[in-house]
């Protein structure tokens, strides 16, 4: 018999220098992967193909938040600063850790926009060494 299970989207957390970000936006709030393929491929003029391994551990995080959500204001200060802290992505949904990196720097500000309803905020977290489990 095929067991159910149950997700839910807050058994999801997106931790930065150990705070838990609040008030994330609605949709897919938290994106995260790789800069880089795995490894690269060259196949030789008689068919033979070596596959080179990357030595690119460099990936990204990127988060929205709503506009009314306190978090907003500390990562624009890290964006200003160039704060480096480290960063995972927690999942209780399958058992913890998912992402994370020791060393992450927001890469900019987040784009502004105003109108009659509140809009999102975007945040880029530049990964210098990206693990994924």
């Amino acid at each position: 018999m095929a067991e159910a299970k149950v997700y839910s989207g807050k058994n999801t957390h997106f931790v930065a220098d150990g705070r838990i970000a609040t008030g994330l936006a609605e949709g897919d709030a938290i994106e995260c992967g790789p800069n880089a393929d795995a490894f690269t491929e060259t196949v030789g003029m008689m068919g033979d193909v070596e596959w080179s391994d990357t030595n690119n551990f460099t990936g990204y995080f990127k988060i929205k938040l709503q506009q009314t959500s306190p978090t907003c204001a500390l990562y624009e200060k890290w964006a200003r600063e160039g704060t480096i802290v480290p960063v995972q992505l927690i999942d209780l949904n399958t058992g913890g850790i998912n992402a994370s990196c020791t060393q992450a720097r927001v890469k900019k500000t987040a784009v502004k926009k105003y109108g009659p309803k509140s809009t999102e905020r975007e945040y880029e977290f530049a990964a210098a060494d990206y693990t994924t489990k």
